[in-house]
């Protein structure tokens, strides 16, 4: 049965890096280079499996199987045949995965999900297989390293269907784990270019209908392609659908560049860089293209390394897909709620950026943190300004005072001062201070407590600017009179007895009565 096909697997030859098959003498993959291997005629070529399936070549191999074209012979419909190659059936885990690869592909009915037809396990050796659809097209990764790159209206349109096929399998329970472009297919289906068809659940995580996932791996274990891994995934922890998100959001960035967003010397440095870095903005990596803005926050926000941070549903993302580019009849109003580009200054520095990972709580706190330090400033800065006023001595109404009173006294006296003797001297500790005023001299002697080194002078300073000392009021005019000086009292011999003596006896009794007249008749009047 089918002998044509018999000898054309003798020459025929592999590329492990990137599953394409040759023939003839080339001994490198013309594409990357990698030395190929040449393929031994597989025995389940030719053979009819459980009597309803022709096996007719071998399409590629896989991690663990190897998928063969083949034919339902009662259908007369070409398909697709995934069979567990036979040294991993010793293993249980690997058959206990094979099995539930058949069982979510079996849950799901998208138009853009791999459709699977059957599933059992070979009498003889007792491989499993799935009999899926066989698709006739390529791989996006394929696609991407013939033109570098994806036009933007053409990636948007094939990374919406790829979104609303995993949106789909996540209300299924389902949980994919190893997106990558080589797992969508694209297809012509009626007429129609780059239909999508995602496949290759092998390693999908089963979630029940109470919630309890089926779990294949233990804590710490890591399973997919390490470029593509959400950081999570990377550290072994639990994964959800958000895990999905970031490995589409590595597809789309992949798919618009022609660039991995991260990538590593090592396998374990790339793991390392998806926990801690950013990758580089699309002007940075691609300035040659034009990425328009609102896209490039779609993808960044599907990177986010929290995943809190991205979109929390395929259904988001492919919404935000959908109305990145304004088209007739869409997008007419531009969202207000549209995710924005993250702030990447920090991107280079370990441990991720963290203005980039504060949410909205995180903000509040520290604006009222501010806020608050900022009003004790200014209450501080308030009730200091009083204190330091009444603290400075008035020195100028002290000084006015002073030379008030020091100038009259100064005006009274005479202008030519005492000769200085040993009861006029000015003591030590007395301090002498010239006024403003000319011809007016002050002496102030002051304590010697208050001038003593011991207790200084305790003076506030304040903070204002020193203010202009006022003009000290002028001394008052004192109008100087003339000293009358009296008369000399001339004594005259007054006779003790007779008639002079009687009259001076009533002159003096006169005088005594009128003091007046005694006056005038002592002046000579």
């Amino acid at each position: 049965m089918f002998a044509e096909h018999l000898g054309e697997d003798i020459d025929k030859k592999v590329c492990l890096e990137c599953q394409r098959q040759f023939t003839g003498i080339v001994a490198a993959c013309p594409h990357d280079g990698t030395t190929l291997v040449t393929l031994a005629r597989d025995p389940m070529i030719g053979t009819c499996l459980m009597g309803k399936y022709d096996i007719i070549d071998v399409i590629g191999h896989g991690g663990m199987g190897v998928v063969y074209k083949g034919r339902q012979v009662l259908m007369e419909r070409v398909v697709a045949i995934k069979m567990l190659q036979s040294q991993h059936i010793a293993d249980s885990m690997s058959v206990k995965r094979f099995h539930q690869e058949g069982k979510a592909s079996s849950k799901l009915n998208h138009p853009h999900v791999i459709t699977v037809y059957d599933f059992g396990v070979t009498p003889t050796t007792g491989q499993p297989f799935i009999v899926m659809d066989f698709l006739h097209g390529i791989s996006l990764a394929d696609l991407i390293k013939n033109e570098n790159q994806v036009g933007v209206e053409r990636s948007i349109k094939i990374l919406c269907q790829s979104t609303d096929a995993l949106d789909h399998a996540h209300r299924m329970g389902v949980i994919h784990r190893d997106l990558k472009p080589s797992n969508i297919m694209l297809i012509d289906y009626e007429d129609e270019k780059d239909y999508v068809k995602v496949v290759d659940f092998g390693v999908a995580k089963l979630i029940t209908a109470g919630g309890e996932q089926q779990k294949l791996t233990q804590m710490g274990e890591v399973c997919g392609s390490p470029v593509y891994m959400s950081p999570e995934q990377v550290q072994g922890l639990e994964l959800d659908n958000r895990s999905d998100i970031y490995s589409m959001g590595v597809v789309i960035y992949e798919t618009l560049t022609g660039r991995l967003p991260i990538l590593g010397k090592t396998m374990v440095e790339t793991m390392s860089k998806h926990i801690t870095e950013m990758p580089p903005r699309f002007n940075e990596i691609r300035p040659d293209l034009y990425i328009p803005e609102r896209l490039e926050a779609v993808v960044f926000k599907a990177l986010a390394k929290n995943p809190a941070d991205r979109h929390q549903t395929m259904a988001e993302l492919t919404r935000d897909l959908d109305t990145a580019i304004p088209r007739a009849g869409k997008s007419q109003v531009l969202r207000t709620d549209f995710p924005t580009m993250p702030d990447l200054s920090g991107k280079a520095e370990k441990g991720g950026n963290l203005l980039s990972r504060m949410s909205l709580m995180h903000w509040v706190i520290v604006s009222a943190a501010v806020l608050l330090v900022i009003g004790l400033g200014v209450v501080a800065a308030l009730n200091s300004k009083p204190a330091a006023k009444t603290s400075l001595p008035n020195v100028n109404s002290t000084a006015a005072a002073t030379t008030t009173s020091t100038g009259t006294t100064a005006s009274t006296s005479t202008t030519t001062p005492p000769a200085p003797t040993s009861a006029n001297k000015v003591p030590p500790t007395a301090t002498t201070a010239t006024t403003p005023n000319p011809g007016a001299a002050t002496t102030t002697t002051s304590s010697p407590s208050s001038t003593s080194p011991a207790n200084p002078p305790k003076v506030a300073v304040s903070s204002e600017p020193p203010k202009p000392k006022p003009k000290p009021p002028a001394p008052p005019r004192v109008a100087h009179k003339p000293k009358r000086v009296a008369a000399p009292v001339v004594e005259e011999d007054v006779p003790h007895s007779g008639a002079a003596a009687a009259a001076a006896r009533r002159n003096a009794a006169t005088a005594s009565s009128d003091p007046f007249k005694s006056l005038l008749r002592s002046r000579g009047y």
